[in-house]
């Protein structure tokens, strides 16, 4: 079973934003959140953000101890990226998509992923929540980060 995070939509549900860094802060709020709750619930998270408003060409992956983040690349949405991703899938009944986007959830049935709500992820993992668990970033690379990376190799080799 998977999670696909739609990562600013959970944290305008869930967190504050301050004013001095509001981004970063509100991010890392997030992923002391998961790690928490991964440290204890069993279950493999991806959390997407938006990065489309930058200059990045290419997708951004952080690799935390039991989830990853994707930072989309400049003019791919998170939404897009996780329309994407279900798309590709020959399996989705193991894709859960929490959100609580509303067009982005139709999208997403279409494909018979599974959506939950923000709201309803929250509670249904509550009471794994426990003591804050240290955040550690791992280094490593999944077959599919090395197959993105490979096509980008190519691409680039080709121009």
């Amino acid at each position: 079973m998977i999670y696909l995070i739609d990562g600013y939509n959970f944290i305008f549900q869930k967190f504050t934003i301050y004013n001095d860094k509001p981004f970063q802060n509100a991010r890392d709020q997030l992923f002391e959140y998961f790690a928490n709750l991964t440290s204890f619930a069993k279950i493999k998270i991806l959390i997407i953000f938006d990065a489309n408003k930058t200059e990045e060409e290419n997708i951004n992956y952080e690799y935390f101890e039991n989830f990853d983040v994707i930072y989309t690349p400049r003019n791919q949405s998170a939404d897009e990226y996780i329309i994407e991703y279900i798309s590709h899938r020959k399996k989705t009944k193991d894709i859960f998509v929490v959100t609580s986007d509303n067009l982005l959830t139709l999208e997403i049935k279409s494909y018979n992923a599974k959506v939950i709500s923000i709201e309803s992820f929250i509670e249904k993992f509550k009471h794994k929540l426990q003591a804050p668990h240290k955040l550690e970033k791992q280094q490593y690379e999944t077959d599919e980060n090395i197959e993105k990376y490979l096509k980008i190799f190519e691409k680039k080799s080709n121009n």
